[in-house]
């Protein structure tokens, strides 16, 4: 988990945990991490707690957060857009005028609009990994019951270049949402496989 949610405390939110030296090492999103003795049981409890955790974020996602998201891009696009106009009403009267002032004016509104536009750009880019990351948990905590039904069959990381560990919440990171996508495909072709 790379993204925190409204309400979660960061200190208590498991972002992945490693296997060393026979301890399990726990980093939470707030960077802290805790050392553990590993045991099989522990491990499951940790996964069993991150998709807790996963689905809490999912059901406390605030529902207009896309929706918000969006209106914000399209208000700086709008406000962009103005801008551009005011800049080349006032270019041709500062070129006519030859006034000094107008052109300062134009030079600062240029500048305030390359800010916004290049603003806008790193949040959409920010907002489209979230995005992704949001969507490829949504479709894992779908799936992960038949997950468990199928994870030795060969066909569920057919064409999947990740395939060093079996999908699991603490590697779920790893994966890319194309590739989660592609193994939902093939959980779909596996269970249509065993209906015949």
């Amino acid at each position: 988990m790379k993204y925190s949610y409204k309400g979660a405390n960061k200190s208590e939110t498991i972002k992945k945990y490693d296997i060393k030296n026979n301890n399990i090492v726990v980093s939470y999103l707030s960077n802290r991490k805790e050392y553990f003795d590993y045991s099989k049981e522990k491990e499951l409890l940790l996964q069993e707690k991150m998709i807790l955790q996963a689905i809490e974020r999912n059901n406390n996602l605030d529902n207009n957060y896309f929706v918000k998201k969006i209106l914000e891009y399209a208000f700086y696009m709008i406000l962009e857009t103005t801008i551009s106009f005011i800049i080349s009403n006032n270019y041709t009267k500062a070129e006519s005028l030859n006034n000094n002032t107008l052109m300062l004016l134009n030079g600062t509104l240029q500048l305030l609009n390359d800010i916004l536009f290049i603003y806008t750009g790193i949040n959409v880019i920010r907002f489209d990994k979230r995005n992704d990351e949001f969507t490829k948990y949504r479709i894992y905590l779908s799936i992960l019951n038949e997950l468990k039904d199928y994870v030795n069959n060969e066909e569920l990381l057919k064409n999947i270049n990740n395939k060093k560990d079996i999908l699991n919440i603490n590697n779920l990171d790893s994966y890319s949402l194309k590739e989660i996508k592609k193994i939902e495909d093939n959980l779909n072709n596996i269970k249509k496989k065993a209906l015949f």
